[in-house]
């Protein structure tokens, strides 16, 4: 619980500093960009008044195009000859157009010069035009500065005059500039008045305003605030999205101050979402940058977020050196901020150092620490930080055992809630309310207390558009469910009626595969039909990246520092591709993640296998203990488990034992059958006899686990007796039961035995083109690939089952990337995969499908995660022959992240994976067995079951049969005519 408290506070905080980093840095004191050195011909003009009308044109168009530099030497080019030509007005005009650019630059100084010369010429030459001009911007100046005085020395109404009197001006003169930079001030004043919503009504006028005039400094640090107030309001991917399109203007415009700010922000997210390397990897970007700009307000903000990175990763890896390394980050921001004198700052540093001594143990220095904290706060009058420092001390006194003071203060915090947009200290706050309620034996408060911290989460969690973030985001969470559910779980052992197991059933599945459910509600159809034009051509520019990325990696003699960076470019190009489905999600409403609020009552689920012989066995995995629910015709009960780490004691090593290629006859009858008594034994003596299918709802490390290899006393495997089958959820379970597959769907669609040009390399075979990158990729994490020579033998026999009208097989190059994105896939039926599945289980985007690759068309034959999601179809099922495709990312409550997952959004009903690598003769068999028993009529999950049986009488080792498992909707039968 402390360490993951700990981590959430800490790290929101820290967006704070990004934020106000971002506002009054990038915002207030915007730096001068360097010069570019572009030569600029000039025709050479001795009195030629067309010539200098001609300049000026050049000039206003470079302007309009946002090619200020060139523009800028343009104008100085264009005083000389209209001086020279005697043209006043042209003088005069290309020294208002010289101040304009300054002042779009950020140099106000050398701005207001160019104006006074301007303004100068015209009074002495009686231009009263002009002279207008220069009358408004000299007030609009002066009251854009006072603005920036009277807020400084926090008089937030006199600044809010100055500013809409310097907008009026602007406006007076048509001067959009003038305009967009008043604007954008004016927002910073409210986001310190904590007034967010016209902070982000005035960064989007802004933003439009320099979009038309294609002002890229100004688009790129409206991007940067708007991306501030998402963060605000706790979506966090909105937030993200903008902070990349921020960054990207920065680069391009060689702005080193807005790329730091952009970077911190960006590695900020990061480490919320669990990203800890890569978030370190920006940050330290973001710092070198801030040491060149000399910025030591960036500089304190990184550091201070590097503190919280080093802190995070305790969760990970108990490594003391990251507590040493959080406690030398944030102390080197505290002195940088005491030496510059920012209040601000120091409170930030101070709140995490009381942090870190509290997971330290050292309770009285943490309470120092943020009673010094809270002081500067109250100074500030920032009340989201002494909701937060409330918070955490609140958190220090529970520690400590001393309940009433700790609920003291998280009330107090909880009292400031309407104050505040951003909730995330809030769920934690109630957190902690109902952990002093529980220790002081009030259940029922505390469960309403968990309750409204859990509503809480998922308010904030809901706006996160990818469900990998969704996942990411809720690791921490799950205390608070399990705390939760835990007291429910007590409610029943006091009172197991109706009322109390439906509670604890509800709270269960609102604990698991929330993302995954989200993620089977959108349209796959509307999400093709109604994307973009802009977006879909974005979607083919960025996969023709990735293939050029690869193809350079492929290339001969390349230095390790040149595929060092091409590997960077590579992740920056997923990072690309996780904000262009962020864009997506926003501009197709209907595929946005959207919260499921009702979940299946158990008396809906028992209608819909009422008339089967099933039993569905739900798992929830906890640290105290574990729970069973037991749901079927005749029974509903929970039965009480062991807590998860004796569970995964206990069953690690047979897993091993499984998945390890057998050397000898199978040994782990004793451990099978101590596995069966510890998970099931209860369970199946409820069971009436007539029950002949299971379906099993695993948790954790049960997703890794075939319950058909698990052994009665009398000596028989599970798998003999009853037919299998899994879901991630039992909510989840039921919309794919309901997922309909229209009527003329009945092709059955096979890839299988993809070729390679390939050369030896050790015992692994490695292609010569683009695909060796990928594998240069994968190899680091310990991935073969081998050739799968019975694959084609696979193909071929089981394709025998359907008619030729109705089948379509693609092997050795015909199996291909292009093939199957080309091919109709609405009306097929089955789509099974004879090859190498890749998974990668921290970056899940990029496992992969192995095919065949096609140079020429820019095809690296690896169908990645990213692209399966493209597809849309509606199949009955997907079977996976491939190695270990049911593996992948394993998120708490959340099961795999994988390529199943990423078929089932794609439209499938369900999907048949293994577990472990198998090899590829025992997989064709095993393969042929299961279509013959598909083909005889048998429901998915019992032609499974007699495919299992029937390797079984000749393997016998649980090894060659059981690492085949079926996901999703069981019980259809496959029509094969």
């Amino acid at each position: 619980m402390r360490a993951q408290i700990i981590r959430k506070l800490l790290y929101l905080c820290l967006l704070i500093v990004a934020i106000s980093i971002g506002v009054f840095n990038l915002f207030l004191s915007p730096s001068k960009e360097q010069e570019q050195s572009k030569a600029v011909e000039v025709k050479t003009v001795q009195g030629n008044q067309k010539s200098v009308e001609e300049l000026l044109a050049k000039g206003r168009k470079l302007r309009e195009q946002g090619k200020f530099e060139e523009a800028r030497e343009i104008f100085e080019s264009g005083v000389t000859l209209a001086e020279q030509a005697g043209n006043l007005e042209g003088q005069v005009e290309s020294l208002f157009h010289l101040g304009d650019i300054c002042w779009n630059q950020g140099d106000l100084t050398k701005s207001e010069e160019f104006y006074r010369q301007a303004y100068d010429l015209a009074c002495d030459s009686g231009m009263e035009k002009w002279v207008e001009r220069g009358n408004y911007i000299f007030e609009i100046f002066d009251h854009y500065n006072q603005g920036k005085i009277l807020r400084a020395k926090q008089d937030y109404p006199g600044s809010v005059t100055s500013f809409k009197l310097a907008i009026s001006q602007a406006e007076a003169i048509n001067s959009p500039d003038h305009v967009i930079k008043c604007l954008r001030q004016l927002s910073v004043t409210y986001w310190g008045m904590f007034d967010f919503e016209n902070f982000y009504r005035l960064n989007l006028q802004a933003l439009d305003l320099a979009r038309k005039i294609n002002l890229k400094r100004e688009i790129g640090q409206c991007l940067n605030n708007i991306g501030f107030y998402f963060w605000r309001i706790n979506d966090y991917t909105r937030a993200l999205s903008h902070y990349f399109e921020a960054l990207e203007i920065a680069q391009e415009l060689g702005n080193l101050s807005q790329q730091s700010a952009c970077l911190n922000n960006i590695g900020t997210i990061y480490d919320q979402f669990e990203l800890y390397d890569r978030s370190s990897e920006i940050l330290m970007n973001s710092l070198s940058r801030a040491k060149i700009t000399n910025d030591n307000e960036t500089k304190i903000t990184v550091l201070l977020n590097l503190g919280v990175n080093f802190f995070n990763r305790l969760k990970k890896n108990m490594n003391k050196s990251y507590m040493q390394d959080s406690i030398y980050f944030s102390t080197e921001a505290l002195d940088l901020s005491k030496k510059i004198g920012n209040k601000y700052f120091s409170m930030i540093a101070l709140n995490n150092l009381g942090f870190i001594y509290l997971e330290k143990g050292n309770y009285n220095k943490s309470i120092r620490y943020l009673n010094d904290a809270i002081n500067y706060a109250n100074d500030l009058n920032d009340i989201g930080t002494i909701a937060v420092i409330l918070n955490n001390l609140g958190l220090v006194y529970l520690k400590k055992g001393e309940i009433a003071q700790a609920k003291k203060y998280f009330s107090q915090a909880i009292s400031l809630k309407d104050q505040i947009l951003n909730g995330e200290v809030f769920w934690e706050a109630y957190y902690g309310l109902g952990k002093c309620l529980e220790k002081e034996g009030n259940s029922a408060k505390a469960i309403y207390y968990y309750e409204k911290s859990i509503n809480q989460v998922e308010e904030i969690r809901n706006k996160i558009a990818l469900d990998i973030f969704k996942t990411s985001f809720s690791k921490d969470k799950h205390r608070v469910y399990e705390d939760w559910i835990n007291l429910i779980y007590h409610e029943y052992e006091k009172n197991p009626d109706e009322n109390n197991l439906e509670r604890a059933f509800q709270a269960v599945e609102r604990a698991k595969a929330q993302a995954f459910l989200e993620s089977l509600n959108i349209s796959q159809r509307v999400f093709q039909e109604r994307l973009p034009t802009k977006l879909r051509e974005e979607e083919r520019n960025m996969n023709l990246q990735f293939s050029q990325v690869l193809g350079q990696l492929a290339l001969p003699n390349l230095g390790e520092e040149q595929k060092a960076k091409l590997l960077e470019d590579y992740k920056e190009l997923e990072e690309k591709y996780m904000i262009h489905l962020i864009k997506i999600r926003e501009a197709v409403p209907e595929t946005s993640l959207s919260q499921i609020n009702d979940f299946p009552v158990l008396r809906e689920v028992k209608k819909m296998f009422l008339n089967k012989k099933v039993a569905l066995l739900e798992y929830f995995l906890g640290n105290k203990f574990s729970l069973l629910f037991i749901i079927s015709k005749d029974v509903k009960k929970i039965i009480k488990l062991p807590g998860e780490q004796e569970i995964v004691n206990s069953i690690r090593g047979y897993l091993k034992l499984l998945s390890d290629q057998p050397i000898s006859n199978f040994q782990g009858i004793l451990a099978a059958q101590r596995i069966y008594h510890q998970l099931l034994e209860k369970a199946m003596e409820s069971l009436s006899p007539e029950i002949k299918y299971l379906i099993i709802i695993p948790d954790g490390l049960l997703h890794y686990l075939p319950f058909e290899a698990l052994v009665f006393p009398s000596g028989k495997y599970l798998g003999e007796e009853y037919s299998i089958s899994y879901s991630p959820s039992i909510s989840s379970l039921l919309y794919l039961c309901r997922r309909s597959i229209p009527r003329n769907n009945k092709v059955f669609m096979a890839f299988g035995s993809p070729k390679y040009k390939k050369k030896k390399l050790g015992s692994e075979l490695i292609n010569k083109s683009t695909y060796s990158l990928l594998l240069e990729i994968y190899k680091k994490k310990g991935f073969k690939l081998a050739s799968l020579p019975f694959s084609q033998k696979e193909v071929k026999r089981i394709s025998r089952f359907f008619p030729k009208e109705y089948k379509k097989i693609y092997l050795g190059d015909k199996a291909t990337e292009s093939i199957l994105k080309k091919e109709k896939l609405d009306n097929v039926l089955i789509l099974h995969f004879a090859c190498h599945g890749f998974l990668d289980e921290e970056v899940p985007l990029r496992s992969a499908i192995v095919l065949s690759p096609e140079e020429e068309l820019n095809e690296d034959g690896f169908f990645q995660v990213r692209e399966i999601y493209g597809l849309s179809f509606s199949a009955e099922m997907v079977v996976l022959s491939a190695c270990q495709t049911a593996r992948g990312t394993l998120e708490k409550s959340e099961g795999v992240l994988g390529l199943p997952r990423s078929f089932f959004y794609s439209g499938a009903r369900s999907v048949v994976s293994s577990l472990w690598d198998v090899s590829d003769k025992s997989t064709a068999e095993f393969m042929e067995n299961f279509y013959h028993f598909l083909s005889e009529g048998k429901p998915k999950i019992e032609a499974l079951q007699l495919a299992k049986i029937k390797m079984l009488k000749k393997y016998a080792h649980p090894h060659y049969w059981a690492a085949f498992v079926l996901n999703g909707e069981p019980f259809s039968s496959i029509k094969f005519n």
